[in-house]
């Protein structure tokens, strides 16, 4: 009975998956029986959304232009692949 069997949970949306990983953290009172990890790494995550907020921008008419990896729209930085969403404050 003590083996330790890994649990694969499928989300229906993309929100509920950002739930569930931005909560993760609750749950470090269990220590190392409970882990949540994401299924695809970081870069291939922040690519998706760097392409998304591209196409979005482009359908819009925007002036999209690229830079060192960081989405720039209509003169804001919107995206950096290395740093993900950027904040203009």
């Amino acid at each position: 009975m003590g083996k330790c069997r890994p649990v694969l949970v499928k989300l229906q949306t993309v929100w509920d998956r950002r739930i569930v990983l931005s909560n993760c953290h609750k749950l470090k009172n269990y220590g190392d029986r409970v882990s949540v990890a994401p299924d695809e790494p970081i870069d291939v995550r922040r690519r998706r959304v760097f392409d998304r907020l591209k196409e979005k921008a482009e359908r819009n008419g925007s002036v999209v232009v690229i830079d060192n990896d960081v989405l720039i729209v209509d003169n804001a930085k919107v995206y950096s692949m290395k740093d993900g969403p950027v904040h203009n404050g």
